[in-house]
């Protein structure tokens, strides 16, 4: 009883110390009328690095995170407000991702090798035991 009440205060000091921290990257309400702003004027962007979107983000700043998981800072020409647009997964996080599943593939290539090539001993070991048994019961 004890440990889940512990539980349950750990997780209300990191909810509130999660929001907290958050107050620089939720929108204000001035902004929300401009958060697509990008769509219709010129922007110039402000963080050079797309970066990933983190929990409450998804639910916060939906038209950024959600259809790649990513952003970045962009401020708008016209209207001068900074806003959070959606850009596309970086290439070096793609590069990774590819690389890890060619490992992968690669492993997996290997371990099917060696159980095939085990397959076909035991398979040859039966056959040569089973062969010395018929002799050995024609003589």
């Amino acid at each position: 009883m004890e440990r889940r009440r512990l539980e349950i205060i750990l997780f209300m000091i990191v909810l509130f110390v999660g929001v907290d921290s958050m107050k620089d990257v939720l929108p204000k309400p001035e902004n929300l009328e401009n958060a697509l702003c990008w769509q219709k004027e010129d922007f110039t962007v402000i963080e050079k690095t797309c970066r990933p979107c983190q929990g409450i983000e998804f639910s916060v700043m939906k038209a950024a995170c959600i259809p790649t998981g990513f952003r970045e800072k962009v401020k708008c020409l016209k209207s001068g407000s900074e806003v959070f647009k959606s850009c596309p997964r970086p290439s070096w996080l793609e590069e990774r991702i590819f690389w890890a599943f060619e490992v992968v593939m690669c492993v997996l290539g290997i371990c099917s090798c060696g159980i095939v090539v085990l397959r076909k001993k035991k398979i040859e070991r039966d056959m040569i035991a089973r062969v010395q048994r018929q002799i050995s019961a024609a003589v």
